[in-house]
């Protein structure tokens, strides 16, 4: 089992790049912070796994330093792998919904994240009812999902398309 290293961390660079996230963009800096600050910062060595395939998905992560791949397999068992870079969320869908991981991702460099839990995350949406009206509206809007609501989305296509339009392309390791 790889080992985790939990450490303390400047919140600046967190709120930088959750900033940047479709999902956090229109929340103000008092909001990002609170999110950073009540999240957790983790370590990869290279190789090292963040989740694998069928594992409860209880967070998401975002990439502060370093670079992952994503694992999945696609129609006739064929694998797919997909590269994460510095500023990618991996696994939203876990902050709204329960389900297992449908992917699976390594470290390929050494890794720096911020793991965000769903019920941290959830209770953050409850003491902030206008964080969670702003996270519904964005969800809907940049995920093109018109009068639908969080549970609802396809995490695999959906995730890819985002992917797509804002690195030009998926990358293949």
């Amino acid at each position: 089992m790889p080992s985790v290293i939990v450490i303390p961390m400047s919140l600046e660079p967190a709120v930088a790049l959750l900033q940047r996230v479709d999902l956090f963009s229109g929340l103000d800096a008092v909001r990002l912070e609170v999110v950073a600050f009540t999240c957790e910062r983790r370590e990869y060595a290279p190789g090292e796994t963040l989740f694998e395939t069928g594992e409860e998905a209880d967070c998401a992560w975002l990439i502060l330093e370093g670079e992952a791949v994503m694992l999945a397999a696609q129609d006739k068992g064929l694998p797919r792998a997909l590269r994460l870079d510095t500023g990618d969320l991996i696994g939203e869908t876990a902050l709204f919904n329960r389900e297992r991981r449908r992917t699976c991702v390594r470290a390929v460099t050494q890794l720096e994240t911020l793991r965000i839990g769903r019920d941290m995350f959830q209770r953050l949406l409850g003491e902030f009812p206008e964080m969670a009206s702003l996270l519904q509206r964005v969800w809907r809007t940049d995920w093109k999902m018109p009068g639908r609501s969080f549970g609802h989305w396809n995490y695999g296509s959906h995730k890819a398309e985002r992917k797509k339009r804002s690195k030009g392309g998926e990358r293949n390791e």
